[in-house]
């Protein structure tokens, strides 16, 4: 999987203290001597829900494009997904990265945690980081 393209946008939002964090991932990268938090995705549902509540999805990412750090990006989107019969995270969160600006070799949506941890993986080999570890909660 690679990132295609990126039109960086502005449009996340933390649901935290409106809705229960159901899943979250962050994406750590290692270059130049330091660490750098890369992307974070938190995935929420309504307090009590069952299965069948919609899953939302928020997604911030920040990173230098090349070794020389001149081009920063920073970007943030969100997504929800809602139904029955699929991975809803999944799709919420490629719903996230779509409304952040960034296009994907791969549609991730509706197709599992390891489809998730793949695509943020692209984005942290889009940054030039080889050395990459994603925290999950």
């Amino acid at each position: 999987m690679k990132v295609i393209s990126i039109e960086a946008k502005s449009n996340g939002k933390n649901l935290g203290g409106k809705k229960e964090c159901t899943d979250y991932f962050v994406l750590v990268g290692f270059k130049n001597g330091e660490f750098q938090e890369l992307v974070t995705a938190r995935c929420y549902m309504s307090y009590n829900s069952d299965g069948a509540s919609p899953v939302y999805a928020s997604v911030w990412i920040n990173g230098y494009r090349n070794n020389k750090q001149k081009e920063y990006i920073s970007a943030s989107g969100q997504g929800r997904a809602s139904g029955y019969g699929y991975h809803k995270t999944s799709q919420a969160i490629q719903d996230a990265l779509t409304d952040a600006g960034f296009t994907l070799s791969e549609d991730i949506g509706g197709r599992g945690t390891s489809c998730i941890e793949s695509a943020l993986m692209a984005i942290g080999a889009y940054f030039g980081y080889k050395k990459l570890h994603i925290v999950r909660g």
